[in-house]
């Protein structure tokens, strides 16, 4: 083998080892990145020159290889969807348990009563009905009337505030989700085009984007993060992101193919789709496991507002409504007593159903009992200023204020139509008198505007329709409408029927002093709101909150040490060592050192010789 032969080798293999060393100093830089797969040094021989006297080697080459394991990042991913998802459940129901105001447990107590606090509903009923209990038994004592007054105010400001509280978590919800939302697609996107460059760079150089491929995944796991997808394709290459259609078969629907982005999703809050995710027009639901389970923040945030916190908003308005109508009851029976104790906003406004996030609207509306029907006739007639304008409804989705809007527009601006969240109804109006008639669509039983056939010149829905509008926003309730009546005030306060029976009578106190120990039951007496006694009931509330929350809570650490377990598996393949980095990294240097003494001792060889010549 001739010198120049030599040379040529020790270059290539100079090469190689400045190639593993900086291989191995990249490994040492990312060694605190979470997001880094280690790269290990691959040696191969290039191809050998035939050459009369023989095959010639002609050195060898590095090259990068990516420890990154397929099965292991799916493993990853899939557990980012879990763990996200029961970790979002735990965080709304401990902003519950805040709003609540009580100390949450599983367990009740030997009288029925789960552990309080003195913010909670539960020491404001006890010590409102203990107020009636101290008036019975001092019926003629000023500062007993004035403390049941006082106590009368403390129960509804509580009932309000708890609802209240309830409500804004219940926003803050639906505001995450949207934030949540805008993230995926940005995620999707991002994706998309990290496609598009490791595509453009492997086909250069295979191998040559494994950086990419490295924050490629990375995102991929932060979205799943937010909702489950599926990944299909060559880590190293380009790859398809899908989701489940929620169909009843799971029909996969495409949001990302190589470098392109066929579907984002998104989230309405309009009576159309309320709550609904789409990818194009597919629902793709709650996103949950076969097994009921969450997987991603977006699918525990739909879960939790549909379950726990809907649940709470109800069983709270239920309570509030035994309460009032009860208390009013025992108080002022057939009128006899000076007027109410308590004054209700809308008595029959009822919680808006957080259950229904993900149906359309024409399920919505069956909670009025009278579904919005669409057809290609006309939904009804208005007849104003001697013209007859049909109004049309095309879809069972059509939102009401969409419907108000055709009233208007067909009748040229004659009737217009308006919602006043304030007061939870609808409005038509006119200059003129109008008939509304023919009306197929259930529109008018929906509005609760009745009769169906009326000549008017402007009217008002009867009762609530904020289910209509928007699911996400709570109209009103028991629970955040009842005050304390003008007219209950302390020299109004009458402790029994003193016309009948003089001043030391008892019996209203007593009566209502007795509610608090009635038992209910919405089965024996359909107009009761809540079965058992108020306390029974109520600790029942607490202690399913407590139960919610300790299930999530121990969910959620199930989760994390799975993924902690399954993260170190991956770890151990693909992190970087930093004893096994140095040792790397002494041996190229010193194969290094080796091929520079070798180039050196050629150089000087060829030195001598030439000088000689």
């Amino acid at each position: 083998m001739s010198l120049l032969s030599v040379l040529n080798l020790t270059n290539n293999a100079l090469n190689a080892n400045s190639q593993a060393i900086s291989i191995t100093s990249n490994n040492i830089a990312n060694i605190n990145n979470p997001d880094f797969a280690r790269q290990t040094v691959e040696f191969s021989q290039q191809t050998a020159v035939t050459t009369p006297q023989g095959a010639i080697a002609t050195g060898i080459t590095a090259t990068a290889i990516t420890t990154r394991n397929a099965l292991l990042d799916a493993q990853v991913q899939l557990q980012a969807s879990l763990t996200a998802g029961v970790t979002a459940q735990e965080s709304i129901l401990q902003q519950l348990q805040a709003s609540l105001g009580e100390n949450l447990s599983a367990n009740s107590n030997s009288s029925g009563q789960s552990s309080t606090s003195s913010n909670g509903l539960d020491i404001a009923v006890n010590q409102f009905f203990n107020s009636f209990q101290n008036l019975a038994t001092n019926p003629t004592d000023t500062g007993a009337a004035q403390q049941a007054v006082a106590q009368a105010g403390i129960l509804s400001d509580r009932f309000n505030s708890v609802t209240a509280n309830i409500n804004t978590v219940a926003l803050g919800v639906n505001a995450q989700i949207s934030s949540n939302v805008s993230q995926v697609n940005q995620y999707l996107t991002e994706i998309a085009s990290l496609n598009t460059k490791i595509t453009s760079m492997n086909g250069n150089v295979a191998g040559s984007a494994a950086t990419l491929v490295d924050e490629r995944q990375a995102l991929i796991e932060k979205l799943a993060g937010l909702m489950p997808v599926t990944v299909s394709g060559d880590n190293q290459g380009s790859l398809s992101l899908t989701a489940k259609a929620n169909d009843g078969a799971g029909t996969p629907v495409a949001l990302v193919t190589n470098g392109t982005v066929n579907n984002q999703i998104s989230f309405s809050s309009s009576a159309a789709n309320t709550g609904v995710f789409l990818a194009g027009t597919t629902s793709l639901g709650n996103m949950q496991t076969a097994a009921g389970e969450p997987s991603g923040s977006l699918s525990g945030l739909l879960l939790t507002l549909s379950g726990p916190l809907n649940t709470l908003l109800k069983n709270v308005d239920a309570i509030a409504q035994q309460i009032v109508t009860s208390v009013n009851a025992a108080y002022n029976p057939s009128g006899a007593a000076s007027g109410n104790i308590f004054a209700v906003i809308n008595p029959s406004v009822i919680s808006t159903d957080y259950t229904n996030v993900n149906n359309p609207l024409n399920t919505l509306i069956n909670t009025t009992g009278h579904p919005l029907l669409a057809s290609s006739s006309p939904a009804f007639t208005i007849q104003v200023g001697g013209n007859t304008d049909p109004i049309y409804i095309t879809s069972t989705s059509e939102s009401l204020q969409s419907v108000l809007d055709s009233i208007s527009a067909a009748t040229g601006g004659a009737v217009t139509g308006t919602y006043n969240a304030a007061t939870d109804k609808i409005s038509l109006s006119s200059a003129s008198t109008f008939t509304i008639s023919s009306d197929t669509s259930n529109f008018l039983a929906i509005a609760k505007i009745s009769p169906t056939a009326t000549s008017l010149s402007s009217t008002t829905s009867s009762d609530a329709v904020g289910a209509l509008t928007s699911v996400l926003n709570v109209p009103g309730s028991y629970a955040n409408a009842f005050k304390v009546d003008p007219n209950f005030i302390p020299t109004n306060v009458v402790a029994g029927n003193t016309s009948s029976y003089g001043a030391g009578d008892n019996s209203y106190a007593l009566n209502v002093a007795n509610v608090l120990s009635q038992s209910f039951s919405t089965t024996a007496h359909a107009p009761d709101k809540i079965n058992g006694t108020i306390t029974q009931f109520y600790a029942g509330v607490v202690s399913n909150l407590g139960q919610a929350l300790q299930a999530a809570s121990t969910n959620a650490a199930d989760e994390k040490n799975i993924q902690s377990v399954i993260t170190n598996q991956r770890q151990s393949v693909s992190g970087v060592t930093l004893d096994e980095e140095m040792s790397n990294l002494l041996t190229y240097q010193k194969s290094f050192q080796a091929c520079s003494a070798v180039m050196q001792a050629i150089d000087s060889l060829l030195t001598n010789f030439i000088a000689r010549l």
